[in-house]
Parts: structure tokens; sequence; C-alpha cells
């Protein structure tokens, strides 16, 4: 049994609707075969944040040149991780002034208290 381009030749097996027909050429749409969904880079990356909307911001902020693929990726991560410190740190001043929401004042305390937040929130660098 040989083999031209994506499926055998002489396979008896092989039909249209086999799992191998989705190696063939006339049965993909663009470079996905048929049957399975195109997934984002946030979600191969593991991340909540959509880091091509980051990746168009960096290009057409002007603040370089050239974007590399990986430092949209990496500042996805990091404004990720902030905001779910800041939004636990908010949801626990929320939860102890017995509040089941969070508004601007719980945000406020929250980086008013943690001592990392607050010194690269403010202008003096302390």
């Amino acid at each position: 049994m040989g083999k031209l381009g994506f499926f055998k030749i002489g396979d008896e097996k092989w039909t249209p609707f086999s799992d191998e027909s989705r190696y063939h050429p006339l049965f993909t749409t663009g470079v996905y075969p048929r049957g399975t969904k195109a997934v984002s880079r946030s979600l191969k990356a593991g991340l909540q944040f959509p880091f091509g909307r980051v990746a168009h911001f960096l290009r057409k902020g002007c603040y370089v040149q050239r974007v590399g693929s990986g430092s949209p990726v990496y500042l996805s991560a990091v404004l990720e991780y902030l905001a779910v410190e800041v939004l636990e740190l908010a949801g626990n001043a929320a939860r102890d002034n017995k509040k089941n929401w969070i508004v601007p004042r719980h945000i406020q305390l929250a980086v008013k208290n943690e001592i990392l937040l607050r010194s690269s929130a403010s202008c003096r660098g302390r």
C-alpha cells in the first residue's frame, strides 16, 4: 500500500467518512481538517486575557518598530496575574465588610493594604 499525498492508495477501508479522510486534500477546509475547530492563541497559552488584542495595541501604540511573537503573551500573562491578585484582595476586603459585591472602595483598600501593589501603583516608588 503506497501513499500519494495525504491518503493511502489501495486501502479498502478508506471512505470519505473514515478517520483518514480528514487528511485528504479534497475534504479539508483551510488548514484545519474538517470537524476540528481552530484553537485561539490565548487558549494555547492557557490565558484568559486575549493577547491578540494586546499584540494589536502594542503594534498600533508606536512603542517600537517591531513586536516579537512572545512579548504580547508575556504582557498578557503579567496583566492577568495582576488582575487576579487585585480581584482576590478586593474580594477579601468586600468579605471583611460583609458585602457580596466588589465596589471601587474595596479595590482601593486592597491596593492600599498590599505593599507590592502600593509601591507599583504609586508615582514615588516607595
